[in-house]
């Protein structure tokens, strides 16, 4: 979603789709909880991706393990959502790859 353009601080909100296996509750925390903590901590804004000047955006996990141990190890779950659930939230969500990974053959997870 982008704002119309407009000058000044604050002038735009984007967001990429989740996907339809998300908790619809905790996506709209977790991008409340980001607005709110850059208002908070008056964060400056990265220039749009398509502004020539813009640094590359850095590539996103494609493995849930290495997204969970990337979840965990930040402060920004921690400081939303509380050590307790966050912790609780990384030990379902590991026991979930651990139940599902070895049902999902290395081609389907490669190509699906």
């Amino acid at each position: 979603m982008r704002l119309p353009e407009t000058k000044g601080k604050g002038v735009r909100l984007e967001h990429r789709i989740s996907g339809a296996d998300v908790n619809p509750y905790l996506v709209l925390t977790a991008i409340l909880g980001g607005i709110l903590l850059g208002l908070d901590r008056d964060l400056d804004l990265p220039l749009p991706l398509e502004d020539l000047k813009a640094a590359p955006a850095s590539l996103l996990g494609h493995h849930w393990t290495t997204s969970m141990g990337w979840f965990e190890k930040s402060a920004f779950p921690e400081e939303l959502l509380g050590k307790y659930y966050r912790d609780i939230y990384v030990a379902v969500r590991r026991d979930e790859i651990a139940a599902l990974t070895p049902e999902i053959s290395p081609t389907e997870y490669k190509y699906y």
